[in-house]
């Protein structure tokens, strides 16, 4: 294996072979745009091949910090997360993801603030806080979500006037990574607007 200028965390060899889940390898289809052999083993080999090469030529590999079996393997804009004991690949999504998933910490504290007795005023004053923090999100991605759709809308236009497969194949990798992304933030902006408004909703219902 050539030697990265790149600093790595972590290293491991994995020239010995590795396993894939089942999980891992619908993810793989689902977000990356491996086809699907429509046979279980032959899905199995294909994806398997697939990230032994990626895993091979790895650019950068982090520990998980609340689980030492596990390491999340950068490679390609990908992320592949291997559990060391078993030598196996559990998940795989874009790199893009962390950008969107840093920021859980927030909600976590949201949720533990709203387990606090406050008095009134103050109780007040953390749901006035939290309500600015959902629409600052809200606002913060809609331009990146109508970015994403608009870069979504012109894969579909290329698709739709090439005559060569390939181009076809290529293009809907990038819009299933795509579509995985955009998934992740309105999970996100969901979560959040369910901690923000559940105490406003709940005195209206009661």
């Amino acid at each position: 294996m050539s030697n990265k200028s790149k600093p790595r965390i972590v290293e491991h060899d994995f020239t010995k072979g590795i396993k894939v889940t089942d999980h891992f390898i619908m993810r793989a289809h689902e977000r990356f745009g491996l086809r699907d052999l429509h046979d279980s083993a032959k899905n199995h080999d294909y994806v398997t091949g697939w990230v032994q090469e990626l895993l091979e030529n790895y650019d950068e590999i982090e520990r998980n910090q609340n689980n030492d079996d596990v390491l999340l393997v950068k490679c390609r804009q990908i992320i592949v997360v291997y559990q060391l004991s078993k030598r196996q690949c559990l998940t795989c999504y874009p790199i893009s993801y962390n950008n969107y998933t840093k920021q859980y910490d927030t909600l976590k504290t949201a949720i533990k603030k709203r387990e606090l007795k406050l008095d009134d005023f103050t109780a007040e004053k953390v749901n006035e806080t939290f309500i600015n923090i959902y629409y600052q999100e809200a606002r913060r991605y809609a331009k990146e979500l109508a970015e994403l759709h608009a870069k979504i809308a012109a894969l579909y236009q290329v698709q739709s006037k090439s005559s060569h497969n390939v181009v076809i194949d290529t293009k809907q990798e990038t819009i299933n990574q795509i579509n995985s992304i955009i998934f992740e933030i309105e999970d996100k902006l969901m979560n959040i607007h369910n901690v923000v408004f559940e105490e406003q909703e709940r005195k209206i219902n009661v």
